[in-house]
């Protein structure tokens, strides 16, 4: 009888047990997609239980993701100075796929795959659309034309960041330097030349510029080179302050640019040497305003030559741009830009062009020996030939998508970010992009849905064009890799695209997380006002809410 009693009280042990198992596999906590030690991304948060209240899940830590200064991130040593001959740090492709596949199979399109063509069959899709999705392993999920060759906008910047981390390594700084043609008296009088070399900097400013323009802008600090004069003992400077653009040809714009990108600060001319984003800063009564730079390399010199003047230093030539430096000059001083990495996670989140067309440049000097545009898009292929990518019909006409000759598929963006991603720098690449919800151009993107903090990406927009790449991250570490690219949009097609990217970020993040809501609607709510070629200041606006954000509710485990 004891006997029984025991064995009775074991099996209802047993089988409760059991079910406590089964209770907490059902909540299914998600993992960190990667251990990320240099980078302060979150995590992807759990799914709210099904006893928990409908609605966003609590915030998380801001995710600003400014890595320190100092800081030298994986993989590779930081290097101090662009070199052809050096060896370059950035990530290697990975030597194994990762994660499941969900793709076609004997059995037919998968359930994800069948969703997405449901979608876009109800929607009224424009003619030049290109739709991808793929996997860990880079099995394809879905394809709407997603070899099509489109003006990729914005997304384009992906290549030119993939690029400078493959040529450059994230530890790489631009180093910006002041000589002189003759050494200075024992009275501070310098009986020649300052000159002021570039590098191709894109972070060089002002305090004015990073105090009153961008002050969360990475800045490489001009003033550094004015206090480091005035140590050397420099009071009085007989002949000119001297900008040199050298470092790059002279080739200011890229081909498929707009006249008007100018003067409405869409781009700024790129230089060899240039301050504030290569644009002049100038006061109308009390009022800041700005303009792109007609010489950059001169804008530098003035801007060096104003603060020399603040520190009690003459200059009696005044500032001038020079294209053939004395050769034999006697250094002054430096000044070193904030890490690579820094330079790209501002260019993804924040879009700007022109940070992303110097570094474009910087690419092709440094991997080919020349700085032009045709350089940098040879250079690009040859650093990216590792992820196995097709070049055919590719066209890098520059860095940053501003160009209407630029053509990229959405399967190119895709397999390009899911290459990154596995590689050896994948926590790095990941760290740069903005994120739905927290960061850059997606904050205002999807909040209060599974993919809120799950989606990360590049978006992209020019007058008849809006792109979207990126991934959405689930639990176990899985990604899902997509883009959407559309062409040729009207008013009432780019609310159609735009609200068709969220809505496929949506059924990605509901099918790795096994929940199935309706998709908000693809049908917009009216016409769309005029989109414009760009941003002022070269940054492409945040996106905001999707006109049916009602619509998207979160999931329940």
């Amino acid at each position: 009888m004891r006997l029984r009693v025991v064995l009775l009280l074991l099996a209802g042990l047993l089988v409760g047990a059991g079910l406590f198992v089964v209770s907490v596999a059902a909540a299914r906590p998600p993992v960190p997609v990667a251990q990320q030690p240099e980078v302060s991304r979150p995590r992807p948060r759990p799914l709210p239980s099904t006893s928990s209240p409908a609605g966003p899940t609590a915030p998380s830590p801001p995710a600003t993701g400014r890595a320190a200064t100092g800081t030298q991130p994986p993989p590779g040593p930081p290097r101090t100075g662009p070199s052809p001959a050096a060896t370059a740090t950035g990530p290697s492709p990975a030597a194994t796929a990762t994660g499941p596949s969900i793709a076609h199979t004997d059995a037919g399109p998968s359930a994800l795959t069948r969703r997405l063509d449901d979608l876009l069959a109800t929607a009224p899709l424009p003619d030049r659309l290109g739709v991808f999705v793929a996997d860990g392993n880079g099995d394809e999920v879905f394809n709407h034309d997603g070899r099509a060759l489109l003006v990729p906008a914005s997304a384009e910047k992906l290549v030119t960041a993939a690029a400078a981390l493959a040529a450059l390594g994230p530890g790489f700084r631009y180093e910006t330097r002041v000589n002189a043609t003759a050494d200075v008296g024992p009275d501070g009088v310098l009986t020649g030349d300052l000159i002021l070399v570039g590098d191709g900097d894109p972070a060089l400013a002002t305090p004015l510029f990073g105090t009153q323009v961008e002050p969360d802008r990475p800045r490489t600090p001009l003033e550094s080179l004015a206090d480091q004069i005035v140590a050397a003992g420099v009071r009085t400077v007989t002949g000119r302050l001297l900008g040199d653009p050298t470092v790059l040809p002279d080739e200011p714009a890229a081909a498929g640019w707009l006249d008007r990108y100018f003067t409405e600060l869409d781009a700024t001319r790129v230089s060899g040497l240039t301050v504030e984003a290569g644009r002049q800063l100038y006061f109308e009564g009390e009022q800041l305003r700005a303009r792109a730079a007609a010489d950059p390399a001169q804008e530098a010199a003035a801007s060096l030559y104003f603060l020399l003047l603040e520190r009690g230093v003459t200059v009696a030539g005044g500032p001038a741009a020079t294209r053939a430096p004395p050769a034999t000059p006697v250094a002054l001083g430096a000044v070193e830009s904030p890490p690579l990495v820094d330079l790209l996670r501002h260019m993804i989140q924040h879009s700007e062009n022109h940070m992303a067309d110097a570094i474009f440049r910087t690419v092709g000097r440094v991997d080919g020996g020349a700085g032009t545009w045709a350089a940098a898009a040879a250079a690009a292929e040859r650093e990216l030939d590792g992820l196995g990518l097709d070049w055919d019909g590719v066209v890098l006409a520059d860095g940053s998508g501003l160009s209407r000759d630029d053509r990229l598929s959405a399967g190119f963006l895709v397999h390009l970010d899911r290459g990154m991603t596995a590689s050896s720098g994948g926590d790095i690449w990941q760290d740069l992009m903005a994120v739905a919800g927290e960061s850059g151009t997606l904050r205002r993107r999807l909040v209060g849905t599974v993919a809120e903090h799950r989606l990360s990406g590049k978006t992209g927009s020019l007058e008849g064009v809006r792109s979207l790449a990126g991934s959405v991250a689930g639990p176990d570490g899985d990604r899902l890799h997509f883009a959407v690219v559309g062409n040729d949009l009207d008013g009432e097609a780019v609310q159609v695209v735009r609200a068709l990217q969220d809505a496929v970020a949506l059924a990605l993040a509901q099918d790795l997380y096994a929940c199935h809501e309706p998709l908000p609607s693809l049908t917009p709510p009216s016409p769309s006002p005029p989109a414009g070629d760009g941003q002022p200041a070269g940054a492409e606006p945040e996106q905001t809410a999707l006109p049916h954000a009602a619509e998207l509710i979160p999931c329940a485990a």
